[in-house]
């Protein structure tokens, strides 16, 4: 079984490739990953990248099994989006970022205990960056989860 880390990571990423218009949202997501892609290697938009973190163990207590933590797990998510620049107007590149924004909150907040292997999964933190040259906007949106598991099974 793979352990938890991994299976927070790998919900994280089946959350973000669902997003669609058809389930009311911006975007159809092109592609959700967990291996970090710059920019200028995307092909298809958006993508959105899942980033592992630093993990903390908050508490520990004993048991007949070993020890069981409490940890709080950091991530990112990162999403590039490009927009349309058949205008002047530089609301393109702002309306692409915050509807990626958007649609990434969104996608958090409809499963904040990602599949019951958390405790919680919240956003804390949004940065963005604008490529006027590619028409590209790149956001990241950091947040974190906490969850229990036994040191036997990390």
């Amino acid at each position: 079984m793979a352990s938890k880390r991994k299976q927070i990571l790998a919900q994280l990423k089946s959350n973000m490739a669902a997003i669609s218009t058809a389930g009311g949202y911006n975007y159809d997501v092109a592609k959700a990953t967990l291996k970090f892609l710059p920019w200028s290697e995307v092909h298809e938009f958006p993508v959105l990248i899942v980033i592992a973190g630093d993990e903390e163990a908050q508490e520990a207590t004993q048991n007949p099994n070993g020890a069981y933590y409490r940890s709080r797990f950091d991530f990112s998510i990162v999403g590039y989006a490009q927009f349309d620049t058949d205008t002047q107007d530089d609301g393109n590149a702002s309306d692409a970022e915050e509807n990626l924004v958007e649609d990434i909150k969104k996608a958090l907040a409809a499963d904040p205990l990602l599949g019951g292997l958390v405790e919680e999964c919240v956003w804390d933190k949004v940065l963005s960056w604008v490529d006027h040259d590619q028409n590209v906007t790149i956001v990241e949106v950091q947040g974190h989860v906490v969850f229990q598991h036994l040191d036997s099974e990390p």
